[in-house]
């Protein structure tokens, strides 16, 4: 139960700042950088999908400053730090289309996957569950050739985790 709230990841990268100063300014400089992250991965990722500076722009900000996201930083940072999503849907995406290797795509895939499972569980079980809900619905609604790149992402994602197995004994 008390592993449940825990953020090793964000724990190990503040480790500096708590060790000077303490575990609550640490808390308050990821509660006001967590907004930040998920607004520039959102930026990425509209901005890739768009290719629309201002576009870009809006879609970065509507995520990292949604209601969701203001409403957890009321004291729930576990759920507050959620910029690795939309790096994981950049990352489907670019295998998809072609532009990353099988190698770059399942070491970068089980790096972030192994982030977000480090920041919360929660997230990542729910990233998991509506990345296979919209892969059902891309492949019910895609042509045959489409279907194929469909089941090698699905494949190279299967790797994934797989793949971050060895880090975790790291």
């Amino acid at each position: 139960m008390t592993w449940a709230g825990s953020v090793p990841t964000a724990s190990l990268l503040m480790s500096p700042v708590t060790w000077l100063a303490n575990a609550v300014v640490s808390f308050n400089i990821l509660s006001l950088l967590a907004p930040a992250l998920s607004a520039w991965t959102g930026f990425l990722l509209a901005r890739y999908l768009t290719r629309e500076m201002c576009a870009a722009l809006v879609g970065g900000y509507l995520f990292g400053f949604s209601s969701y996201q203001l409403g957890q930083m009321l004291g729930h940072l576990n759920l507050d730090l959620i910029f690795v999503v939309p790096l994981l849907v950049l990352f489907v995406i670019r295998r998809i289309r072609g532009e990353l290797s099988r190698h770059r795509f399942v070491v970068t895939f089980a790096i972030a996957l192994l982030a977000q499972l480090g920041l919360a569980t929660e997230i990542l079980a729910t990233s998991c569950l509506f990345g296979a809900i919209t892969w059902l619905i891309f492949f019910a609604f895609s042509t045959r050739e489409e279907r194929g790149r469909l089941w090698i992402v699905a494949g190279d994602i299967v790797l994934a985790p797989g793949g971050s197995v060895p880090l975790l004994h790291l």
